[in-house]
């Protein structure tokens, strides 16, 4: 038995546009419990997926990029999750 090499990027089950790419990286982050309840929004052009909106801490910040760094197409994540820091704020 031989193995075969599929390259995933010629592959017909990879997205190929950017609301497919966009829809696939929603529904990691809709799968990961720490995200429920906070906005979260993402914009895919050419390999790069960008992160918007607000969490609390950094830790759901670092959670929401790993949730989507290894969705089909991307092959770059930008962060630009804004943390709301309460403790900062003095509230």
């Amino acid at each position: 038995m031989q193995a075969v090499l599929v390259d995933r990027w010629s592959c017909d089950t990879w997205p190929h546009s950017a609301d497919e790419v966009e829809r696939e990286a929603r529904q990691q982050l809709d799968r990961e419990p720490h995200l429920y309840n906070h906005s979260v929004r993402c914009r895919y052009q050419q390999g790069v997926l960008t992160l918007h909106g607000h969490v609390p801490c950094y830790f759901l910040k670092q959670i929401a990029q790993h949730s989507v760094a290894g969705v089909s197409g991307v092959k770059r994540v930008i962060n630009r999750l804004v943390v709301d820091d309460a403790e900062s704020s003095g509230s």
